[in-house]
This record gives structure tokens, C-alpha cells and sequence, in this order.
């Protein structure tokens, strides 16, 4: 909702998380599968295959690829990465309880093993934006206390990112976040995709007064939306970002950024 394995690596950020999350992934999640997972090479090329498949939107077919890799008894590194997949297409769903639960089963297979501590921070921070879009935001803003620890790098802070404007949102509040949003608002304009990003940024700065920066966000982002499905992982997101862009008629509206 949720910021991939095999083929995600060229992609960057094309998540996931489900949003926010899920279908935006990049090389540290690589790392964490291909590095850390060991298993012969056909169900390494079918694995490719269904996180593509869940990259390009394409739900069903990418649900029913991992529902067959499930059924091979895979190792635990390996079910940990298919219980993480299969938990963010439930959420693209709009299906909030069962990706927790397949993300908490995810988390659990991580903290069974030292080796799968990257797979373990890319669930925590996927986790903690689901918490956040199903209104559980005490305790998404819990465990985000944690997620300090993680690792550098362009992955964990565009997830640090993604996951303080997700909390931000959904407590009705900008307190906390940078007092300067332009870096953020340039990197993330600056991607192909990361649209539910620059939908959450364009609150943040109405949040600040700045509505023509706002207006700009909201013109560009519904373009990279593809494969983020929305209305779906965060509806309550969604909705503002339609009512804003209604009231302010951007579609008829010359951009002065233009």
C-alpha cells in the first residue's frame, strides 16, 4: 500500500503498498528474495512471474500464481515472501483484515531467522500503512517508532516517507511531518509512478496553506496511479482526492506549473 522481488528491480517504486505499497518495490526487496532464498530455479522464474504479474495490476492471475507456489510447501523464506505478496493483493482488494493477517504471518517467518531482516523491515512498513488506512492509526504510529532502525538507502527513506504522510493523513494532521515538503514533493514528482505519494503530499501541503502546490500534485497524480487500485487501499484517500479535485475543477483548470 506497500514500495520488489525479480523483475521490480528495474521497475523502482512500480508499491504496493498496494498500495501504498505493494506494487512499489525496488532492489532492496531483490536483495531480500534472490540474495536470502535459495530454491531451484523453476519456482524462482514462477515467483518472477507472479510478483510481474502483481506489478502491472493484474490481481487475479498474479493471486492465483502465488496460490500455486503456496501449495508447494515452500521453505520458510519463501512462504514469508508469498504470504507478503498474496497480504498486499488482498489489500489492493480493499481486503484490510486478511492482508493484516498475512502480513503479521509474513512478520512471524521473519523473526524466526536473521537472514530475512530486510524482508522483515519491507513487511513492518507495509504493515504499519495498512494499519493506518483501516483507521488503526494508534497503533500504525506504535510500531513506526520502531522503523527508525531501519536500513539506509533510497527504498527506506521513500518508505519513511510514505508511511509518516499515510499515518499524517489519517490522523488529520501535519504536525510531525518537515516543516519543508518541497524535497519530497520534487523526488516524488520526479518518479513514474508513487501517485497515492503525491496525493498524500498535496493534502500535506493544503494541511500548510500552500493549495496552488497542492493543485499542481493533484493534476499530475491520477496518471500514476496504475496499479495502485485506490480506492481500494485507502478509500478514505481517494475520496478526498476526487472532492478536492471536483471543488477545485482541476480537469478544466490551465496548470500554472505547465
Amino acid at each position: 500500500l506497500w514500495l520488489g522481488a525479480a523483475t521490480m528491480g528495474a521497475l523502482g517504486w512500480g508499491s504496493v503498498a498496494a498500495l501504498g505499497g505493494a506494487a512499489f518495490l525496488g532492489p532492496a526487496f531483490l536483495a531480500a528474495c534472490m540474495g536470502l532464498v535459495a530454491w531451484e530455479s523453476r519456482r524462482l522464474r514462477e515467483l518472477k512471474r507472479a510478483i510481474a504479474l502483481a506489478a502491472s495490476g493484474r490481481r487475479d492471475e498474479a493471486a492465483a500464481a502465488f496460490a500455486v507456489l503456496e501449495t508447494r510447501r515452500p521453505g520458510p523464506a519463501l512462504k514469508a515472501t508469498i504470504d507478503y505478496w498474496i497480504g498486499s493483493l488482498a489489500w489492493q482488494r480493499g481486503q484490510f483484515a486478511e492482508a493484516e493477517k498475512r502480513f503479521e504471518a509474513a512478520l512471524g517467518m521473519c523473526y524466526r531467522t536473521r537472514r530475512l531482516e530486510v524482508l522483515c523491515w519491507i513487511v513492518e512498513f507495509s504493515l504499519v500503512q495498512l494499519l493506518a488506512a483501516s483507521g488503526q492509526t494508534d497503533r500504525a504510529q506504535r510500531i513506526r517508532s520502531e522503523l527508525d532502525r531501519a536500513p539506509d538507502g533510497d527504498y527506506f527513506r521513500l518508505a519513511r516517507m510514505l508511511t509518516d504522510l499515510t499515518i499524517a493523513f489519517h490522523r488529520g494532521t501535519a504536525e510531525g511531518l518537515p516543516d519543508d515538503l518541497y524535497e519530497w514533493a520534487h523526488e516524488a514528482l520526479e518518479m513514474n509512478r508513487f501517485g497515492n505519494g503525491l496525493v498524500l503530499l498535496a493534502w500535506a501541503f493544503t494541511q500548510r496553506g500552500d493549495d496552488e502546490m497542492a493543485r499542481h500534485l493533484l493534476r499530475v497524480a491520477p496518471d500514476r496511479l496504475e496499479a495502485c487500485f485506490l480506492s481500494e487501499t485507502d478509500p478514505t484517500l481517494a475520496r478526498w482526492m476526487e472532492e478536492k479535485r471536483a471543488a477545485w475543477a482541476i480537469d478544466g483548470d490551465d496548470d500554472l506549473w505547465d
